[in-house]
């Protein structure tokens, strides 16, 4: 009974659902800033802690497999839904974090040392796409220094902005869709080899469902990056140049992954069997 009092622990913090709701709340009453360590840090420092957890109940635990399972597929469900009818911009991260968690999930419940590498594969790659996304966010401001895009619809004026910018921003986008050969292409497949390596066809199928839905709000944020709107407001762009470099660097990250992704499985294996 203890071990899963832990793993409802580690549940709640990395926000997976039906522990999500704290999430939400906590991206709309906290400033961007704070909004961006919520989605990144504070994952990326519960995720190794959350690794030896699993090893060592998962060993004894035949039930652990079919929670894992559970609450990452019900993640994907709300995250995608949630995202799909968001208006505001935190609520789409929101809801968004909720919906690669679960995809996070479901390689643990495969409880090998290859699903552990995985996911924490995809944990980086979804780390990498949440900086350089924040990046853009706390780059767009207007008068006092306010965040200006606060919905959906307020990222059509960027491309007016800056063509450039709004160009790499559509590039994370089709990143997080899972566009090849963008990486998160090759973090979302790593999942289906999971499963059609164990002969698990039906989850691949369901998870080929969902990531079609949830292709239609990221498409939605691209296709207002390029809606021309009528803005009663005067607009200032002040990009840093180290935002401006961060920013086109993680998209040529994305653009260039599978040069490089070979040395950095290698490098998460080592990583991992150090930890191991």
């Amino acid at each position: 009974m203890q071990q899963y009092l832990f793993f409802q622990y580690f549940l709640f913090k990395l926000s997976v659902a039906p522990f999500h709701f704290w999430i939400i709340d906590a991206y709309f009453g906290s400033y961007l800033l704070l909004t961006a360590f919520f989605a990144t840090v504070s994952k990326l420092a519960v995720f190794p802690t959350f690794i030896n957890f699993s090893i060592v109940f998962s060993l004894f635990d035949q039930l652990w497999f079919f929670f894992s399972l559970s609450f990452g597929a019900l993640s994907i469900i709300i995250g995608s839904f949630g995202a799909l009818i968001q208006q505001e911009t935190k609520g789409f991260l929101a809801y968004s974090s909720i919906n690669h968690i679960g995809w996070i999930l479901l390689l643990f419940s495969m409880n090998s040392l290859n699903s552990l590498l995985a996911a924490l594969f995809y944990l980086v790659i979804y780390i990498i796409l949440n900086v350089s996304f924040f990046i853009f966010l706390y780059s767009i401001k207007f008068h006092h220094g306010i965040s200006f895009l606060k919905r959906i619809v307020d990222f059509s004026i960027v491309d007016s902005l800056n063509p450039m910018l709004a160009a790499s921003v559509a590039i994370i986008l089709f990143s997080f869709i899972g566009l090849p050969p963008l990486l998160g292409f090759f973090s979302k497949a790593l999942v289906f080899y999971m499963f059609i390596e164990k002969q698990i066809y039906i989850i691949p199928i369901l998870l080929i469902i969902f990531s079609a839905l949830a292709a239609f709000y990221y498409l939605f944020i691209i296709i207002n990056l390029y809606i021309k709107r009528h803005v009663n407001i005067t607009l200032t762009l002040p990009i840093s140049f180290s935002n401006y470099f961060f920013l086109y660097f993680f998209s040529l990250l994305n653009v260039l992954g599978f040069l490089y992704l070979p040395l950095m499985f290698i490098i998460l294996a080592d990583m991992l069997n150090t930890s191991l």
